[in-house]
């Protein structure tokens, strides 16, 4: 019986950030607070100390943490994610070393590459579970693949996120939908969609590690374009993904416009 989950954790930050409209990328943009933040060092940090609360510790162990990058941009990645010095200790604090990897061509190769260096990194951890098989280490290994242009996430929704995935193997957080939703059709509207079953997806997601990368590695054989976040691959050829509370602070920076969020959150 395994008594604390691996987890491994990637931050997915390969994008061009073309929507943002500004020639900059979104997660290397300075938040310009006392401890210089950046989009990416907070969209992290948020975990960081979550594995070190003592209402997780006990139970998750963080195994890894690979941070997705656009091609030749490693540096800035890195720079990025340490431009705050705290980030640095609490990854000693949590003994463990963040991997860069290059990006693909689209997210879901992004994501399977980055799941393929959390394989590779988290062989030299050392199992802290109560069986220090290989197998079991494995196997009880889940993953958070979260969004690196969203730095509000608070500890509730990782907390729910992990709960969660440990009992049922997949989970995604979700915050109900208040506007009529529409289709529209030739610029009008073709029909509606009821709002009660409809709601807006965030990250982190998380699921059972070893299902969901053989699940990339199937989709990525029948050369699968349907697949828009994680939770499509899981639903695709694993299952049920559940849900849990988000938070409406767990937004995503797109835009020009929600920079603006940045100079008071």
């Amino acid at each position: 019986m395994i008594s604390i989950f691996p987890v491994h954790l990637i931050i997915t930050a390969a994008g061009s950030s073309t929507r943002l409209g500004t020639g900059t990328k979104k997660e290397y943009i300075s938040v310009q607070d006392n401890d210089n933040n950046t989009v990416l060092s907070l969209s992290c940090i948020g975990f960081l100390n979550t594995f070190l609360d003592s209402r997780v510790s006990p139970f998750f162990k963080l195994a890894s943490v690979v941070v997705t990058c656009p091609k030749d941009r490693i540096i800035d990645g890195k720079n990025a994610l340490f431009s705050n010095k705290k980030v640095e200790k609490l990854f000693e604090q949590l003994r463990v070393e963040p991997v860069f990897v290059e990006g693909g061509e689209t997210r879901q190769l992004s994501v399977l590459k980055a799941l393929e260096a959390c394989k590779e990194s988290s062989k030299a951890v050392s199992l802290e579970c109560a069986s220090s098989d290989e197998k079991s280490f494995r196997d009880s290994s889940l993953v958070l693949i979260h969004d690196g242009a969203r730095p509000w996430v608070d500890f509730q929704t990782i907390y729910n996120v992990l709960s969660v995935t440990k009992e049922k193997g997949a989970c995604v957080p979700y915050i109900p939908i208040t506007d009529t939703i529409a289709l529209q059709k030739d610029g009008t509207i073709d029909s509606y969609i009821n709002r009660s079953l409809a709601c807006s997806l965030q990250t982190p997601q998380g699921f059972v590690f070893e299902k969901l990368f053989q699940a990339h590695k199937k989709s990525l054989e029948e050369n699968r374009t349907d697949c828009t976040d994680d939770t499509t691959v899981w639903k695709a050829y694993c299952g049920d993904v559940f849900t849990c509370e988000g938070s409406p602070k767990n937004t995503k920076i797109t835009f020009a416009s929600d920079l603006e969020k940045l100079k008071t959150e």
